[in-house]
């Protein structure tokens, strides 16, 4: 289960059953960071080529036309960016703004490696964000804002699903949200939650 323990992520990925989670909160260290921070290192193949989705995926937005008093939103893909290759995986850095009002919950999920950055509004109330992958996942977010990161449980990016309802469910009752919107693509490397 999510428990919001402070605790800290190693980021790497690898197999778990069930959102279970580490993290931080807003500290620093691997899995989060309340403010800005350099880029992650990249593997040793890595050229250098500008990491990003090509364009040609298009983003699925769902919305439930409900306004809890947390929201939650997922983020779902299985990449960042197109650059990868047998025994090199660059480490994307997708962007997530969010310009809704209100208090909100976030889980990120990418089956690459994904270093997320999260931006918001002025006046919004980013309670916490989630984090999980296969490869690896981090984030930096909002100061004051929690990181966990959850055991990777194959969140599919294709929605509706059974398990990714499973999971809004088990997510929503722990940090007492409820499932306001998903964003989805194969390939994702920005998002705008309005």
């Amino acid at each position: 289960m999510v428990d919001g323990e402070a605790s800290s992520a190693n980021g790497s990925g690898g197999s778990g059953s069930g959102p279970s989670a580490t993290g931080t909160s807003g500290t620093g260290g691997p899995t989060g960071s309340g403010g800005p921070s350099d880029p992650p290192e990249q593997p040793d193949c890595y050229d250098g080529t500008p990491l990003q989705c090509t364009g040609e995926d298009e983003l699925g937005i769902w919305v439930e036309r409900i306004t809890p008093d947390v929201q939650l939103h997922f983020v779902l893909a299985y990449e960042t960016h197109g650059e990868h290759s047998s025994g090199c995986h660059p480490i994307g850095m997708p962007s997530v703004h969010i310009a809704r009002p209100g208090s909100h919950v976030l889980l990120l999920s990418t089956y690459e490696p994904a270093h997320w950055v999260v931006t918001a509004d002025p006046g919004v109330q980013l309670q916490q964000v989630l984090v999980t992958g296969y490869s690896g996942a981090s984030a930096e977010v909002p100061a004051g804002t929690t990181v966990s990161e959850i055991g990777w449980d194959g969140v599919p990016h294709d929605w509706p699903n059974a398990q990714g309802k499973q999971l809004a469910a088990e997510v929503g009752a722990v940090t007492n949200s409820e499932l306001t919107t998903v964003h989805t693509a194969y390939c994702l490397d920005s998002v705008r939650i309005d």
